[in-house]
């Protein structure tokens, strides 16, 4: 069990890689509050399980934020990066307060 979550991890940064060099080249316009907010989502949900006694049960969870959060922090090396708040960010938004 150990070894498909930390494999999933493994895949999970490869791929994270890809985009933050891809970033860093100018390649992609990050929207940096985009990133940002799908990042401290599960980043939230795995301080909560750990909390709780979970622990490698937890590495998916942050996986799927510290990618986003890397993201979010690269793209301030990218001049390309930007910073607005669209209609998929306020309908999601509120869509998790609402849900949760």
């Amino acid at each position: 069990m150990h070894l498909i979550v930390i494999l999933g991890a493994l895949i999970s940064i490869s791929f994270t890689t890809t985009y933050l060099i891809a970033s860093l080249r100018g390649r992609v316009k990050p929207n940096r509050i985009t990133w940002l907010i799908w990042g401290i989502a599960p980043l939230i949900s795995t301080a909560a399980s750990l909390s709780t006694g979970v622990s490698w049960a937890s590495l998916p969870v942050f996986m799927a934020g510290f990618g986003p959060i890397s993201v979010f922090i690269v793209s301030s090396f990218n001049k390309a990066a930007y910073w607005r708040i669209e209609r998929f960010d306020y309908i999601f938004g509120l869509s998790s307060l609402v849900f949760d």
